[in-house]
């Protein structure tokens, strides 16, 4: 793994900065508090993210609400880009899922999720952060650590660096591996002298052909089973490709027999209903009978008003309008009878009353004779005027009174008739 460039913005003690890196050793130097740790810290984020850091607390500067690290680098021939961002929030600091990505000569895979970067990493980089401890970085407290120490240390530790004294007792496990080899080589040499290797040669030969047969005939068994196996799958496809079509026989036999059911009941509902049609077309054309016979009662009801004097029209609403008229004509007849009647009593007690008299009545002067008969004729005429309004009167009531009765019969007839209707 080749570091070729680190851009990072709001890092610790970097507000905004970017750093190349050329080929070989690089050695990051400066004041204290000039960054150089922040740059490493930057560095193990980028490629690390939570495994690098149990918080992020002392990754991202202080009063600043946002961090972002972009780090370049260069694996087995691929260019490789590794972005990641933090974010503070009242809950706390976190990773941006906005700003996680990682571009691959080129190729862009962007992640929502931190744990699917980690291990894009470790897939595409086959390290970690120990490893890269070890074999890439050395912060400055280690390396003044290892400057001050005696040779023998030194050497210890960068044989343990190193993995050197890992490498030596390999080496001496290795010797007594071979060095066993050997003897057993030397015991199976002085073994094989003590026999026929012809004859073993040619027993191994025949063993080898028996063994070429066996495994010829073993390649025909297996071919003869693998052939049984793909016929018994397809008798087994087969089989449950019956069953299927028996289960979807039975079903639609079963189907068929409530269709038959159904069937069945509606032919006894539409025989019930037949019966019902037929009643009610017997009460219809029983109505419709009476119908006609009511229509005809209804016209001969209006035809007797008719010859009764009703000039109206063939309705109850006109039927009531004139039974009103003429009850009030009745009782106008009624009134000019009383009146009349009254009129008569009081001119025939004023002739009983003036006949003996010899004076008028209204000056008081003698009378002569033939002036009293002339009053008396008048009076006479007046009283027989009376009578004959009254027995006019009397006799048009009675007709009235007929026609009335006639008409309020006729009415509640055609009333009844109408309702029936």
């Amino acid at each position: 793994m080749i570091i070729r460039k680190i851009r990072l913005r709001g890092i610790r003690s970097w507000e905004q900065g970017e750093v190349n890196f050329p080929e070989g050793f690089t050695a990051i130097v400066g004041p204290k508090g000039a960054g150089k740790s922040s740059l490493i810290d930057a560095l193990e984020f980028a490629l690390f993210g939570s495994e690098a850091f149990a918080e992020y607390k002392r990754v991202i500067r202080d009063g600043m609400s946002t961090a972002e690290v972009e780090l370049a680098l260069e694996e087995r021939g691929r260019t490789i880009q590794i972005k990641r961002g933090l974010t503070r929030t009242s809950h706390g600091i976190t990773q941006d899922p906005s700003k996680l990505s990682i571009v691959v000569d080129g190729k862009l895979l962007a992640r929502s999720k931190a744990k699917e970067l980690d291990r894009d990493v470790k897939t595409l980089l086959k390290i970690d952060r120990k490893l890269l401890e070890y074999t890439v970085l050395t912060r400055q407290e280690e390396l003044k650590a290892l400057l001050n120490m005696t040779p023998k240390e030194r050497k210890s530790v960068i044989d343990t660096l190193l993995e050197l004294d890992a490498f030596e007792k390999a080496w001496e496990e290795l010797g007594g591996i071979i060095r066993g080899k050997e003897g057993y080589l030397e015991n199976l040499e002085e073994t094989a002298a003590k026999y026929d290797l012809e004859a073993l040669s040619k027993e191994y030969d025949e063993t080898i052909q028996r063994i070429d047969a066996k495994s010829k005939e073993k390649e025909a068994l297996e071919k003869r089973l693998a052939e049984e196996k793909a016929k018994l799958e397809r008798l087994e496809r087969e089989a449950q490709k019956l069953e299927e079509e028996a289960k979807r026989y039975f079903e639609i036999k079963q189907q068929i027999q409530t269709q038959k059911d159904q069937l069945s009941t509606q032919k006894q509902r539409m025989e019930s209903l037949n019966g019902q049609i037929k009643t009610f077309q017997s009460l219809l054309d029983e109505a419709e009978k009476e119908r006609e016979g009511l229509e005809t009662q209804l016209f001969d009801a209006w035809d007797e008003l008719r010859n009764s004097g009703y000039q109206g029209e063939n309705s109850l609403e006109a039927l009531e309008s004139f039974m009103a008229e003429l009850d009030k004509t009745v009782q106008e007849l009624t009134t000019a009878i009383s009146i009349n009647r009254q009129t008569l009593m009081e001119e025939q007690a004023k002739e009983e009353k003036l006949s003996g008299m010899e004076n008028c009545p209204y000056c008081g002067q003698p009378l002569s004779t033939h002036q009293a008969e002339q009053f008396r004729r008048e009076r006479l005429q007046k009283i027989e005027e009376l009578r004959k309004a009254i027995y006019e009167n009397q006799t048009l009531l009675e007709e009235k009174k007929a026609v009335r009765e006639l008409f309020k019969k006729v009415s509640e007839s055609i009333r009844r008739t109408v309702e029936r209707l």
